[in-house]
């Protein structure tokens, strides 16, 4: 078994070392915030290589299986509190309703008790689609990943599905909010499977993704595969098993509605109508524009692997990858009990920050002597 492991390790760094610049091109993301001079960030060799090392420590490590049953575990425990609230009779306003179709209904304060969670790295493990990207000269584009999530590789986060309808019998309203977005191909973009340029020689521009200036910046989802990027997103978890419906999946569009969840988490906690759900009227099975409605709620818990997922305080552009930390501290309390954190040792502002400011701006920092 090790003597697999060590050889699957040696063939991916190979095929990191070939890939890395054609897939750092094509997937275009990096920190939102300004970087400091190349010479003093921390970074390996070959880039690809601080994914790939980031990728095995989070798929072949027990220690990371354990951190994701830990936060399952705190969930279901802080759901086991909750319900001896709703049994004691000295809290009134903590209650537990049976439903005449049998479901348990959870309320504090008349308002329906609920979690809002993120989904990729938090609830399913996409952190396979990047072994693949790195293993096998794969395409980083929504394309792919559209692709990876209809396929039997896309699988949960060990202790996700149980923990999820546990929430469920318990009557914990659990909501999905996750930041995919419907642009299959940027314009000029390509894969293994075709291109932009190719899908508009035969079908010609109508319908293809236009930014809110009016720019066409590429192909949907929709248009690739007949599914939306929600069809495809429902179809996916409840194929994994998640008590998940139309009524409680959010795709907050980053590509739409931005990188933020705020508006989303508020419009789930104070309720709303007809919110609209990160779809276009041309891009999902029901040929209508989606929409979500809800009403207020009492969020007891976020659950996310990006401090993002919990405050938009931690996506200030303002902040250095210290001052985080720093805010992390301040926020102590909340780690556990409202907010539950997921590893993710692959992408986001953990690798983000790390790597920009390196080993000068930690010995700065932490007054090490030379």
């Amino acid at each position: 078994m090790k003597k697999t492991i060590r050889t699957v390790l040696i063939i991916l760094l190979c095929a990191a070392a070939a890939f890395a610049g054609g897939w750092f091109a094509a997937r275009g993301a990096g920190p939102a915030e300004p970087q400091p001079e190349k010479e003093t960030a921390l970074h390996a060799a070959d880039p690809a290589y601080e994914y790939l090392a980031g990728a095995t420590v989070y798929q072949l490590s027990a220690e990371s299986d354990a951190l994701i049953l830990q936060a399952f575990e705190t969930v279901k425990s802080n759901i086991s509190d909750l319900l001896l609230k709703c049994a004691d009779e000295a809290q009134p306003d903590w209650q537990l309703i049976t439903d005449p179709s049998g479901e348990n209904e959870m309320y504090h304060d008349g308002k329906r008790v609920a979690i809002i969670c993120d989904v990729d790295d938090t609830l399913v493990n996409g952190v396979n689609y990047t072994a693949d990207i790195l293993g096998n000269n794969g395409d980083w584009n929504n394309a792919a990943f559209s692709r990876f999530l209809m396929s039997d590789t896309c699988t949960a986060l060990p202790g996700a599905v149980e923990c999820m309808n546990f929430c469920k019998e318990n009557g914990v309203e659990v909501y999905y909010l996750t930041n995919r977005y419907d642009q299959g191909y940027k314009v000029g973009q390509s894969d293994s499977r075709g291109s932009y340029d190719q899908y508009v020689k035969e079908h010609g521009e109508e319908g293809t993704y236009v930014s809110t200036d009016g720019n066409i910046i590429g192909t949907s989802v929709y248009q690739l595969f007949g599914k939306s990027m929600y069809d495809i997103t429902l179809e996916s978890m409840l194929k994994l098993g998640f008590p998940i419906d139309d009524s409680h999946l959010i795709v907050n569009d980053n590509k739409l509605m931005g990188g933020s969840k705020e508006k989303a988490r508020q419009a789930i906690i104070g309720g709303c109508e007809d919110y609209a759900n990160g779809q276009r009227a041309d891009e999902n099975s029901l040929g209508t524009g989606l929409t979500f409605s809800c009403g207020a709620h009492e969020v007891v818990m976020l659950l996310g692997d990006q401090m993002t997922d919990f405050t938009d305080a931690f996506d200030d552009g303002s902040m250095d990858a210290a001052e985080r930390r720093a805010f992390t501290a301040v926020m102590a309390e909340k780690f556990g009990t409202e907010w539950i954190l997921f590893p993710n040792a692959v992408y986001g502002k953990a690798m983000d920050t790390g790597l920009a400011y390196g080993t000068e701006k930690l010995f700065q920092e932490y007054a090490y002597t030379k």
